[in-house]
Formats: C-alpha cells, structure tokens, sequence
C-alpha cells in the first residue's frame, strides 16, 4: 500500500475479459497506490496478467457484473485504505489522472470527487445526466473514474444496493453531505472493439435507463 504523506491509497479496478489491457493499467495505476483488480470470473486470463503487473487479484466464481465487483472489491480496500480510487480496465482512464483525481480531497475541499468525460454517446446518458444535473449537481453520474476518503463509504455502507451500474455512490454522499468535486478526465479511445458494439448497444442502452430510474426512485426527493 503506497502512502501519501502516510495516508494509504488502493485502486480497485472491476475487470472481465480484459486481458489485452489490464496489465498496462495496472502498471500506470501501482505509481499511485495499491491495485485490486476484482477478476469477474474472466476466460481470458485476465487475472493471471493482472497479478503478474502486479496487482493483488480478487477472482469472482461467478461471473457477478460491473456493479457487485466493485462492492466486492471497494469492501476489501476499505479494510486498510485512507482513500479509495476506482478506474476501469479497458484503459479508457489515465493513471496520470489520479493525483488530479485526489488532489480535492488530500486538500480538504471535497470528500469525495467524480471524473467528467468530455463526451457521451448514448442517449441514456445524456437523460441520466439531465437528472443527475437537477437533483444532485453530478454532471456526469455514469463516469467510472471516481476517488473518495475510505471513511465516506463505510458511513455509507455499500457502493451499490440497488444495481445502478455503480452511480449509487455518488448520490448517496451527496444525500449524506458530503462534498463532492468533479474533476475533467482524460478518455482514450479503446484499442479492441467497444463491449457495447455489434447489436449491443441498445443492451447498454436499457441498463442504464433501468439504473437512471432506479435512482430516480430513491434519490429524487
């Protein structure tokens, strides 16, 4: 666990069938902390590369999804974290973007941040962001790139009880009051084909209109 001015930092990246690019983001991620790659039960050996970039590897036995991979992974660095990092596999996010990622909150003006991508292609994105802006001041809800102080998710408890693609988090600190900065990120374009190509795009495009009404249900009011 890598420490910053001896605060312990973890990275938890979710990971299914990412062999092809995992191990450069560990490698980019382990100069700022330590990395928990949680392997979603991969067939690619996505968690064999993982390790040997040197990532401690949680495996899935089954094949659980983006959101309870990362309950599963956020539980565990919570265990002796200061301060958590959550970034994706395929190697859309900059590790260089981590210390810009943390710099609100090591200075004490936020609790927590989330990463602003410079586009959106869906347009269930583009509702979920209409909603988020209205109720919660989150200009980008769906952003996998998220930083937040380790006790700001043990108030909480959980990253994500009611399967929202993993959005939850950022409302419920927001509802609880904490404060919550919105850092612009680098996005790279993926060096494979989207998950979300070739027929499954309106897939991607209900769930997250599923997790967008499921937040509209707890969070609205």
């Amino acid at each position: 666990m890598i420490l910053l001015a001896g605060r312990k930092v973890a990275i938890v990246i979710p990971a299914y069938n990412e062999a092809a690019s995992i191990a450069s983001v560990v490698r980019g991620a382990k100069k700022y902390g330590k990395v928990i790659v949680v392997d979603d039960c991969s067939t690619d050996g996505t968690g064999a590369v993982a390790r040997r970039a040197g990532a401690q590897v949680i495996r899935n036995s089954s094949n659980l999804g983006y959101a309870e991979s990362l309950n599963l992974g956020v539980r565990h660095a919570a265990l002796e974290a200061d301060f958590i990092v959550i970034m994706d596999a395929d190697g859309q996010h900059a590790a260089s973007d981590i210390p810009r990622m943390l710099a609100p909150i090591l200075s004490g003006k936020a609790d927590a941040a989330i990463g602003v991508r410079p586009y959106r292609i869906r347009y269930s994105e583009r509702l979920f962001r209409l909603f988020s802006r209205l109720k919660a001041g989150i200009e980008d809800p769906l952003c996998g790139f998220k930083a937040f102080r380790a006790d700001v998710y043990r108030k909480i408890g959980y990253f994500d009880s009611i399967g929202s693609v993993a959005t939850e988090f950022m409302f419920a600190a927001k509802r609880a009051g904490f404060r919550v900065a919105q850092v612009p990120i680098t996005i790279r374009r993926r060096r494979d084909a989207p998950r979300f190509a070739e027929g499954k795009r309106l897939k991607a495009e209900w769930a997250i209109f599923k997790a967008m009404l499921k937040v509209m249900a707890k969070y609205a009011v």
